[in-house]
Order: structure tokens, then C-alpha cells, then sequence
């Protein structure tokens, strides 16, 4: 186990000290490609929605490779014979979120286990730019949208 991920797991703020203060907001970026950033999310949610954390991941890449490592099905064609779940098929994705950062964006969670939840991104993302590039704080949209549900969580993790 990475040295950080060792420290992530053992923080030393109680839960409770964690409920009062809202979710830990923890991001994964890198310019580059190829890195494990995605990989890493998925192992680090899991192994704190596995200690009983609620875990809240949010896939804001136009590839969508977090949602469909996730077995999310992007393309209404579940593969997994084993996994017929049709409620995971997104009808929304981060991209209305971030069109709507008023609203709660409760109606773009997707519940993958007991707690562990996702916002799923879609392809159609790529457009975000374009739909986006013009508004005026456009880099705070999912600070914003992530208001109002960041007390239902332990851990936001932004892939």
C-alpha cells in the first residue's frame, strides 16, 4: 500500500469531527494520461466505503473510464451477463450537474453498493466546454453542486 493511501486511511479526524465539518474532498488529477488516477480512485473508495465510510465518487471525464470501470454501462447494452442491474444505466451524468449547480444533484447519483455512490460522466461531457466556456465562474460549478449533498458523505472523490 502507497504511503498515502496509508495516511489517508489513518487519519486522525473521528468520524464524528468529519460529520460536523461536511465530507473530505480528495481530487486525483494529472494532465497525463496512463498514470492509474482512475485505478487509484476505485481502490481508495473502496477500501473506505469497505471500513464504513459513505463514499461519494464524481467522474468528470469526457472518456468516463471511473463509471465504466465501475460497470456502469454507458451504452444500454449491459455485457455482464451476471450483472443485469438497469438502474445503473445513467439518465444523468456531471454534466447536468454542472449545468444545474443550484439544484441538488441527489438526481445524478447512482447507488453502486451501501456506500458507496456515484456521479457518473457520459461521453456527451466532451461538449461541457463548450456548453460552459463562456459562464463566468465556471470553475466553481462543482464546488457549488457539491454543496448541498457534502454532509451525506465521509469522502468526496473527484476523478
Amino acid at each position: 500500500m502507497h504511503k498515502c493511501t496509508k495516511a489517508l486511511m489513518h487519519k486522525s479526524i473521528s468520524k464524528e469531527k468529519r460529520i460536523s465539518m461536511g465530507a473530505q474532498i480528495i481530487t486525483f488529477t494529472m494532465p497525463k494520461g496512463g498514470v492509474g488516477k482512475t485505478t487509484s480512485v476505485i481502490n481508495v473508495a473502496a477500501n473506505l466505503a469497505h471500513r464504513g465510510n459513505k463514499v461519494l465518487l464524481v467522474d468528470t471525464d469526457p472518456q468516463a473510464n471511473l463509471t465504466m470501470g465501475l460497470g456502469v454501462d454507458l451504452a444500454g447494452e449491459d455485457t455482464d451477463i451476471l450483472d443485469k442491474t438497469e438502474e445503473k444505466i445513467p439518465e444523468y451524468s456531471v454534466l447536468e450537474v454542472l449545468m444545474n449547480p443550484e439544484q441538488d444533484p441527489s438526481f445524478a447519483i447512482l447507488e453502486l453498493e451501501e456506500n458507496l455512490h456515484l456521479i457518473p460522466a457520459r461521453f456527451d461531457l466532451a461538449f461541457a466546454e463548450l456548453e460552459l466556456g463562456g459562464s463566468i465562474g465556471r470553475e466553481f460549478l462543482l464546488r457549488e453542486a457539491l454543496a448541498h449533498v457534502k454532509d451525506r458523505y465521509d469522502y468526496v472523490i473527484i476523478d
